[in-house]
């Protein structure tokens, strides 16, 4: 089990990470929106299934068909996620793709 102060680092490294997200999308030049999901996806599969082969011991197979409802509708979460941001930074400017609306916070 990880420690607290590893978590807060790992979420405060994604965070910076995915603040650049923007930046390394509008260096691309000539790449359309589904050029860019088709090759940030095949970079991302081999690492995440990398990650979880080392964490579950070379039962990796096994455990993704055994994920249920749940991790099917988080992983299609995640895809949507994925894709939306893609999308709306092409789209759109940066800043308004990313930015926060908080009038209506409490």
């Amino acid at each position: 089990m990880q420690s607290y102060k590893t978590g807060v680092l790992l979420v405060v490294t994604a965070g910076m990470v995915w603040s650049l997200m923007g930046l390394c999308i509008r260096m691309i030049g000539e790449a359309t929106t589904w050029q860019i999901l088709f090759y940030r996806s095949a970079g991302m599969v081999p690492v995440l299934l990398g990650f979880i082969a080392l964490r579950s011991g070379g039962t990796s197979l096994l455990r993704m068909t055994r994920v249920g409802r749940a991790g099917i509708v988080g992983g299609l979460g995640l895809v949507a996620a994925f894709a939306g941001a893609i999308f709306a930074i092409q789209a759109t400017t940066i800043a308004i793709a990313v930015a926060q609306d908080h009038r209506h916070a409490p």
